[in-house]
């Protein structure tokens, strides 16, 4: 059976080559190599500077369309660098969609960093500033500048509870997960006190450790905003709890300022079933690193 994370356009270096040449001359016979690829698209550094994200399915060419039409807007106001496109090249003859290019972000993402105990903190404290000053861009302002509702009940905590579980249940036999009994008891307190989402700002919509940059003790960037959108913040808070232990997580929120219960509760919800779908394309697609950070995660995201 298909995951839905398989591509539907195969995205290897010859079709990079014959996009560059097709609509980006300048680039042609350039330095060009493969960094990345995750659900959506697959991530090309070309002359060790610049980034071109090639969508890999139709999701991914209308999340990218998304991200160009509102993240310029957005960028000059945030404490640290986005992954704003630069270039962006028509689709082809032999390709389908709209792909684009950003500097590269120096760093590493914090999924692939091996980062201390007190770099981790102030890595911690950095994105909560990060995101406080994402979320100041409110939901009317957010609307102008082009940023569109949530269309996928991201945050709708009985659909997402059941997700989880199913989630879980496939892990499980699969054998990513040993027992999920701590698991189930945090989502049955979740559902009990049926937190609801509210559409308050602009918030990026997929923050994981693998779209955080970093370099030991700071935070260089943030990339992969194909899910902006205008939302509950709790969408990107999720971050505080599948990242970040205890101490960590207690400089996270309070640089970021007051949380209520009902966002609290949506975070955890949002960091166990992201955590949980970031497991299962883990082993799928055999990323070991991916596996073991999304492990951690859930075992982070349980523990208050």
């Amino acid at each position: 059976m298909a995951a839905q994370w398989d591509a539907e356009v195969k995205v290897d270096e010859a079709l990079v080559v014959q996009l560059l040449a097709s609509r980006f001359p300048e680039f042609a016979g350039r330095p060009c190599r493969r960094i990345g690829e995750g659900w959506d698209c697959s991530a090309w550094l070309v002359d060790d500077e610049w980034v071109f994200r090639i969508p890999r399915r139709q999701l991914g060419a209308d999340c990218l369309a998304n991200e160009i039409r509102v993240l310029p807007s957005v960028a000059d106001r945030l404490p640290s660098p986005v992954s704003t496109s630069v270039f962006v090249g028509q689709p082809t003859d032999g390709y389908p969609w709209v792909f684009a290019a950003c500097r590269l972000i120096l760093g590493e993402s914090a999924c692939d960093a091996d980062l201390t105990d007190q770099q981790t903190v102030l890595l911690a404290g950095q994105l909560g500033s990060f995101l406080r000053a994402l979320h100041a861009f409110g939901a009317d302002e957010a609307a102008t500048l082009g940023a569109m509702p949530d269309t996928y009940a991201r945050l709708e905590s009985s659909r997402r509870c059941s997700k989880a579980r199913e989630a879980m249940t496939q892990a499980a036999e699969s054998g990513l997960l040993s027992t999920t009994d701590e698991l189930c008891r945090v989502i049955e307190e979740i559902e009990d006190r049926q937190p609801r989402p509210r559409t308050h700002c602009l918030v990026h919509g997929d923050l994981c450790s693998r779209h955080v940059m970093t370099e030991p003790g700071r935070l260089t960037g943030v990339i992969d905003w194909g899910d902006i959108h205008v939302g509950d913040p709790a969408v990107d808070l999720a971050v505080g709890w599948s990242m970040f232990a205890a101490d960590a997580r207690s400089e996270f929120c309070a640089a970021y300022g007051p949380m209520d219960r009902n966002t609290r509760d949506l975070a955890v919800m949002r960091a166990i079933g992201h955590s949980l779908s970031c497991l299962l394309y883990a082993g799928d697609v055999n990323d070991r690193q991916l596996r073991l950070e999304s492990q951690k995660a859930l075992q982070r995201a349980i523990c208050e």
